[in-house]
């Protein structure tokens, strides 16, 4: 009986000993260390837009300063009710800021979402709120600012860029963040202010 007891313990002080030498075992370690660093990057791989925030993206920079700015002109419109000839100066840039926006982010944005089945649908709606608010600006164009219906239609205008910039803002963005990898964001970034810089030279030889 005492012999069995004795030959338990040892087995048992054996299995603590293998246990310690394994804990001190440097391989051992490197070799946990190397398999978490894989799943690590296996991760960062299957998402890399996420490394990201959202304020950090290039794209989403450069179509929010285009948002805000036209926000501006907008607003800057219906504050000079009073003063026709300013108002239709605003009106003409707000009408080139949003033709050069508008171009640019249809090619190198919108393009690329409707080549992807999940953001396909949300590319085609966006592109059709562009078309709409291109006929309520050609419908403002063939309009006297003196016209009291003028600044009726201009609040609808407005408040529909605006529907179209929280939307953007909102549901598209982050669509794009969890669709697209980082280097394709980035691209789509380039891309838009390559072809902004073209619809502005376009603009200023057209007005010459």
């Amino acid at each position: 009986m005492y012999i069995h007891l004795f030959f338990k313990r040892l087995n048992q002080l054996l299995v603590m000993v293998n246990k310690k030498k394994s804990r001190r075992n440097p391989a051992t370690r490197r070799m946990k260390k190397s398999v978490k660093s894989t799943r690590s990057r296996s991760i960062s791989k299957r998402s890399p837009s996420k490394k990201r925030s959202v304020k950090q993206i290039a794209l989403f920079t450069v179509l929010r300063d285009d948002h805000k700015k036209l926000k501006g002109i907008m607003n800057n419109i219906g504050g000079n009710y009073d003063d026709k000839e300013i108002m239709s100066e605003l009106f003409m840039q707000m009408k080139e800021e949003i033709k050069i926006h508008s171009r640019a982010e249809e090619a190198s944005v919108y393009q690329p979402m409707k080549a992807n089945d999940d953001t396909r649908f949300l590319s085609i709606h966006a592109h059709e709120e562009h078309a709409l608010v291109d006929h309520m600006i050609a419908e403002l164009e063939n309009m006297n600012v003196d016209d009291e219906l003028w600044m009726a239609k201009f609040m609808i205008l407005k408040h529909e860029v605006e529907h179209h910039i929280e939307h953007e803002e909102s549901e598209m963005f982050n669509k794009l963040k969890s669709d697209f990898s980082m280097e394709e964001l980035d691209m789509m970034a380039e891309n838009m202010l390559t072809l902004k810089k073209e619809e502005m030279e376009n603009t200023f030889i057209d007005s010459i």
